[in-house]
């Protein structure tokens, strides 16, 4: 995992601002198919998330 993460600031340096994000909906999202969330409860999580934390790093 770590190598893909890497490998990813390498080619795109602003991707580390949206590592947060990309982290924490890619498994949020990854819920929905294996049944464990249905879609719209997923999108009031996500929503939540992106109001209450800072997922995005804009240093």
């Amino acid at each position: 995992m770590e190598d893909c993460i890497q490998s990813d600031w390498k080619y795109d340096e602003g991707s580390k601002k949206h590592a947060k994000f990309h982290f924490v909906s890619s498994y949020l999202f990854s819920q929905i198919p294996a049944g464990l969330l249905d879609e719209l409860e997923g999108d009031r999580i996500m929503d939540y998330l992106s109001e209450n934390m800072e997922l995005f790093n804009y240093e």
